[in-house]
């Protein structure tokens, strides 16, 4: 079966401009190509026949055909180094928030070689569950992920014991999705490392695509957010984890860390950024999504804006409830602001505090835990 498939690089050119077409053919040793000018390119029963008009050019002519597979999915490397390929103990750890659990094995992080069946992994499953792969050895979190939920995905392995822990945390957020924890534990056999680069958001299955450029052909690659990924050289517990993809690092883990990625730096580059001091920087592979703000926004309920107003003393001068997002842009509502109404003698500002009486995008949680009455009557006091 003989298949051509073409596309050109830009909708539209001008005179002088230059234009690409991309050509990939199955099946034969050669294609002829020419352009030409559509005279009649409506279609429809009153539209005329369909007719073309050649143009000289010397791009017309006959071409080698040649496949040129596509590599869908969105992914992230960091080279291979000495300080990933030599890990025994090690813990490894990302916030998640995935759109498709239980939609085929996706991967989240790490050397782990699907193919080869060595490495280290984070990754989901089939049913959605948290899972990590050492080797032969394969821990389950046994609970599926909900989706579009924020998670703390992690796992550690201590050489010295042979135990693999896997945790997997629902993050608490403004709904009424009820934070919860799981963690497993089992004995590792068969760890088979490997000395390969770090994926971010895919697995390893073949050392070359086939394409140019020389990237690896890989697969799993995750659908959904991943943010703050951190690789550590020891075996952490669950507090230390969460302690590591916190906004800031404690300096008893600092000698542990071996990468801590942030993916807003270099956000208009390819670069990913690793904030540790071995700078393990990688790239990223058909430009993901990267400085993710819905978790802040689905993490926090109210923003109280404190302001130095020019008298010199700091009032709150407005409180805003964070309603969700707008595409990339957080939607804030107001509920308290600061009203101006001029100055006293000594030249103190004067003014009053203005409640919108609007129903805050978390009233359903107030009701929950009992607070309707506390809100109303806080809003009354301002």
């Amino acid at each position: 079966m003989t298949t051509l498939m073409a596309y050109a690089d830009a909708i539209s050119v001008r005179p002088g401009d230059t234009i690409s077409f991309k050509v990939s053919c199955d099946g034969i040793a050669s294609y002829s190509a020419r352009i030409v000018r559509l005279l009649s390119p409506e279609a429809g029963p009153d539209a005329p026949p369909f007719r073309t008009e050649a143009v000289e050019t010397p791009a017309n002519g006959t071409y080698p055909g040649r496949a040129q597979p596509l590599r869908p999915g969105s992914w992230a490397t960091v080279p291979s180094h000495e300080l990933i390929g030599g890990l025994r103990s090690f813990s490894i750890a990302a916030l998640i928030w995935p759109t498709l659990p239980g939609d085929g094995r996706q991967a989240i992080a790490g050397t782990w070689s699907d193919s080869q069946g060595r490495g280290f992994g984070l990754m989901l499953n089939e049913a959605g569950e948290a899972e990590f792969r050492l080797g032969s050895t394969v821990l389950r979190s046994g609970q599926a992920l909900l989706a579009r939920k924020w998670y703390f995905i992690a796992a550690s392995y201590d050489a010295a014991t042979g135990i693999a822990t896997l945790h997997q945390d629902l993050l608490a957020d403004r709904t009424m999705t009820v934070a919860s924890s799981v963690s497993r534990q089992a004995a590792a056999s068969g760890t088979a490392q490997r000395a390969a680069p770090l994926l971010f958001a895919a697995w390893h299955v073949a050392d070359s695509d086939g394409l140019a450029g020389g990237l690896p052909l890989v697969g799993g690659c995750f659908n959904g957010k991943i943010e703050r990924p951190r690789l550590a050289n020891r075996a952490l517990d669950r507090g230390a984890l969460l302690a590591l993809v916190g906004g800031t690092l404690p300096a008893a883990l600092a000698d542990a860390v071996v990468g801590s990625w942030d993916f807003s730096r270099g956000i208009e580059t390819e670069t990913i950024r690793d904030t540790s001091p071995n700078r393990l920087d990688g790239f990223t592979v058909n430009l993901p999504a990267r400085a993710i703000r819905t978790q802040i926004a689905s993490a926090v309920d109210l923003i109280i804006q404190i302001e130095r107003m020019r008298d010199g003393v700091r009032r709150v001068s407005q409180i805003s409830d964070i309603c969700g997002m707008e595409g990339e842009v957080v939607t804030l509502n107001d509920v308290v602001s600061f009203e101006y109404e001029g100055e006293n003698a000594d030249g103190r500002i004067i003014g009053h505090y203005h409640t919108t009486g609007a129903r805050p995008s978390f009233a359903a949680r107030l009701s929950y835990f009992g607070l309707e009455n506390a809100w109303m009557d806080a809003l009354q006091s301002v």
